[in-house]
């Protein structure tokens, strides 16, 4: 059965972490029943989001989400290709007569504190996401730190995309004459290093410097990147990633997070859409023809709040499970389609209302396109992510089945 490796893989994490059924559901918000066909391999998540947070719950390793992810792939496939009817039923109906236009992805700058990290191949790294949140292991230093690293592939900190801010901040407190000079040497020494982190991935894919500035070009990491591995090249094509603005951690495993922000950006490229690092995509990173960045999660959050004002916390809550919150989430579903952008859009919804993945991953255009359809349906439509206790709150539909008003630049 193509259900049984995910079960097994489900029900060792469950019962390594210790967690009773009624835990996971709980923080998970997954009722513990439909974990327990999870694990017993009766039933397949709707999508890996949902797999995701049971790994992460139970502290999954990145090696093991790369293998959850493959399990889960070929149990998603194999489900699929059962009469209809057979197996659980998958996500709520996405229907409506939405049409929609928008702008393009709105760029925003996202200013977070991290570490400085340098590695003995002497190859930058960076990240900026969020404690806890987007990231595929938690290898992460903490903010303002400078970390060190023996090779390329050892989980290090964030780098150049985050501020300079966090080594300054060293000096914050009132320290002697003596500590105060170890420190700002310290300082400087981070402040050095971000620099040739910034300069190593910055020079010109075509400059005759390349063969050494390039490694995903020429080197010893030619070979296409793809999901599963881990070593220096994953980790340099996640500083790529970092420097196009993606909220990525640096930990040389490529797993379902990094394939989703390289997925974003082949989009946006108007590359092949893979999720595997070949070729004209290296090229791609190394020229920044296609820029991941979007708005912080607190932004993303105050503008839900803005615009579902009949069930702002629920709304949130609802955009935390599905995507924490960030504007440039890609996760695969189980038939080969693809979620995308804040409340991940599917595929099939996107078709329905006359959207576009491009549109979906500009975040108004994303929350607007989410609220039409809650005005108009009274849900989110997916019920993976609703709470397992207590009461849903529920929009009442838009009068004689109109959509609720729109404004310039939202989906109509």
């Amino acid at each position: 059965m193509p259900t049984d490796a995910l079960a097994t893989m489900l029900t060792d994490l469950k019962r390594r972490s210790g967690l009773s059924y009624d835990v996971i559901g709980r923080r998970t918000h997954i009722s513990k029943s439909t974990i327990h066909r999870y694990c017993r391999g009766e039933s397949v998540p709707p999508d890996f989001a949902t797999v995701e947070r049971i790994a992460a719950l139970c502290g999954a390793t990145s090696a093991e989400r790369g293998r959850l992810y493959a399990s889960w792939s070929s149990a998603a496939t194999g489900a699929a290709a059962e009469p209809a009817g057979a197996g659980e039923a998958g996500s709520a109906a996405e229907a409506g007569a939405l049409a929609g236009s928008g702008s393009g992805v709105r760029s925003a700058s996202v200013a977070r504190s991290g570490s400085v990290a340098r590695s003995a191949g002497g190859i930058g790294s960076a990240s900026v996401a969020r404690s806890g949140a987007g990231a595929e292991s938690g290898g992460a230093a903490g903010a303002g730190s400078v970390a060190g690293s023996g090779g390329v592939g050892e989980a290090g900190g964030v780098a150049f995309t985050a501020s300079v801010s966090g080594v300054a901040g060293l000096g914050s407190r009132r320290v002697p004459p003596g500590r105060w000079r170890l420190r700002r040497r310290a300082a400087l020494a981070a402040v050095a290093v971000l620099a040739l982190a910034v300069a190593g991935f910055w020079w010109p894919h075509d400059s005759p410097r390349a063969q050494t500035r390039a490694p995903l070009l020429n080197g010893e990491c030619t070979a296409p990147v793809a999901l599963g591995q881990t070593n220096g090249c994953v980790s340099v094509l996640q500083g790529l990633l970092a420097r196009a603005g993606a909220e990525i951690v640096v930990d040389g495993s490529f797993g379902p997070i990094t394939q989703g922000k390289l997925t974003a950006f082949q989009f946006l490229a108007d590359l092949p859409v893979t999720g595997v690092a070949d070729v004209a995509t290296r090229k791609a990173l190394h020229a920044g023809v296609a820029p991941l960045r979007s708005w912080p999660r607190d932004q993303v959050e105050a503008r839900i709040r803005a615009v579902f004002v009949e069930a702002p916390d629920e709304a949130v809550r609802v955009a935390e499970c599905r995507s924490h919150l960030d504007a440039m989430s890609v996760t695969p579903g189980g038939d080969g389609t693809r979620n995308w952008g804040v409340f991940q859009l599917s595929d099939r919804l996107l078709a329905e209302i006359g959207g576009t993945p491009r549109q979906a991953l500009d975040p108004e255009w994303n929350i607007q396109a989410a609220h039409r359809r809650y005005r108009t349906h009274g849900d989110f439509g997916d019920r993976s992510c609703d709470p397992v206790n207590g009461t849903v709150v529920r929009a009442a539909p838009a009068a004689a089945g109109r959509a609720a008003p729109t404004g310039p630049g939202r989906p109509s």
